[in-house]
Parts: C-alpha cells; sequence; structure tokens
C-alpha cells in the first residue's frame, strides 16, 4: 500500500503528498486567505495593516474590552474584539513578516482572541459573521505557528461555507482537509467526494490521492510542514487559488445556501 513508509521510494511519494498539504494550508489557505468568503482578510493582509508599519491596534482593543466590559451582551462589541484582537495578532511583534509566523510574543493575543470568539459565538450562534469565521480560521489553523486547533477551525469554516451560495470545489477540499485533521472522518470523507466531484478532470487524481493520504495519517502534515524533506521540491505542487472550507457537517456538505 502506498503509505507503507519501508519503502524509499514510497516514502518519498508520501513525504511529497504531504508537503503538498502543508503547502495547501500553509500559504493558500492560512496566509492569504484566498477565497472561502475570507474577503481579503488574510494574515498578510492584516500585516500589511498593520504589523509590517509598526501600528499597534492595543488601544482598539482596550477600548473593546472597556465595551464588552460595560455591554456583555452586545454582540456589536464582542466582534469589534475579535476584529481588532486579529488584526493585533498580525501587528508589530507578534508577527514575523519574513518567516510568515506568528511569534511566541503573540500567544497571549492568540488565545484572548480565541476567548473572544467562543464568546461572541454564544451571544450569536445562529448568525455569526462569516467573516470574522474566516479570521478565526487562520488562527486555528495548524500552520504559521497558529493555535492549530483543528476542530476549531472546522466549526469556523462551517459559517463560512455555509454562507457561500456556490462553494467551490477547493472549498470542499479545504473542508475534508480540517475534518481529517479534526478526526473527523465520516464529515471529511463526505467533503472529499464533494471536492473529488467538482475537481476539474486533471486534478482529481492527485486530489484523491492527497486526501486518501490524510485521511489514513493527519498527523504525518505536521510533520511534513515542519520538517519537509530536502529531496522534495516544494514547487512541484500548485497551491490552487481556494478557500479553507472547514467544518464538515452532513448539511454543510450536501445543501448550499440560497
Amino acid at each position: 500500500m502506498l503509505f507503507d513508509l519501508r519503502g524509499r521510494g514510497r516514502r518519498r511519494t508520501v513525504q511529497a503528498i504531504y508537503l503538498g498539504l502543508a503547502i495547501l494550508l500553509g500559504v493558500g489557505l492560512v496566509g492569504f486567505g484566498i477565497g472561502g468568503g475570507l474577503g481579503g482578510t488574510g494574515i498578510f493582509n492584516a500585516i500589511t495593516n498593520g504589523g509590517s508599519s509598526g501600528v499597534s491596534f492595543s488601544s482598539e482593543v482596550a477600548k473593546d474590552e472597556k465595551a464588552t466590559a460595560a455591554n456583555p451582551n452586545s454582540t456589536a462589541d464582542w466582534a469589534a474584539l475579535v476584529t481588532d484582537l486579529f488584526h493585533e495578532a498580525g501587528a508589530g511583534n507578534n508577527y514575523n513578516t519574513t518567516s510568515g509566523e506568528f511569534t511566541t510574543v503573540a500567544r497571549p493575543t492568540l488565545n484572548q482572541l480565541s476567548a473572544a470568539w467562543q464568546h461572541y459565538l454564544t451571544l450569536n450562534p445562529n448568525h455569526p459573521d462569516p467573516e470574522l469565521a474566516a479570521d478565526m480560521v487562520q488562527i486555528y489553523g495548524p500552520s504559521n505557528n497558529a493555535l492549530d486547533q483543528p476542530a476549531n477551525a472546522l466549526a469556523a469554516e462551517q459559517i463560512v461555507i455555509s454562507n457561500k451560495a456556490n462553494p467551490a470545489f477547493s472549498d470542499y477540499e479545504a473542508l475534508a482537509i480540517f475534518a481529517f485533521l479534526a478526526k473527523n472522518v465520516r464529515e471529511g470523507d463526505l467533503a472529499a467526494a464533494k471536492a473529488i466531484d467538482l475537481a476539474p478532470a486533471s486534478e482529481k487524481a492527485q486530489l484523491r490521492t492527497e486526501l486518501k493520504e490524510l485521511r489514513a495519517n493527519p498527523n504525518a502534515l505536521s510533520q511534513a510542514t515542519s520538517s519537509p524533506p530536502a529531496s522534495t521540491a516544494p514547487q512541484t505542487f500548485s497551491v490552487p487559488a481556494t478557500t479553507p472550507a472547514a467544518t464538515a457537517t452532513t448539511s454543510a456538505v450536501t445543501t448550499t445556501k440560497k
């Protein structure tokens, strides 16, 4: 079987597959916020608007904290806090623009952001903002030294994809990836089947192979991200202009919002 790593050729093949998936998540999904309703709010854009110019959002965050303390049930105030914490996470010393990763300094901000988002969801469980959800997919993702909480990324991406009228194959591709990383196999299978069905004919075989391998061993993706083999050339993998669509619930895979 392909996933038997004892053979040299098979090991290289599997490493290549996982490196391709790592690039897909780390660059296409997490960095640029391409597609999936991200609306150009990717981490790199947050840096452009904040970190690279040395601007801090701490004053805005402080105002939001006072507002949420005064109005603890205000979804608007909590949404503002989530937004400004997201930008603060990509500003100044919190984000290394050279390596494209959050620094250890950013960890408290990321954790505060996660807590604010979760509280926002308790206040607004039925109609959460898909743009905020798209931001949180990046924060919960496995790359860029983010929080790496695939189950939360999955939940956030469900909000994103459920607000898209016509999800593309790449939406379902990313939906499957996050589902498998969260070990949500059934939902990953549903999303993978939909992605393969919608994919261009020239990409179906590679997509099927990559998702099959990720399903078999989701932990290998983090290994490929942290230490890609020197013999594997990342440029051999195309990064689709895709969106992470992540929560794989049966309704998200089988229906679209009209």
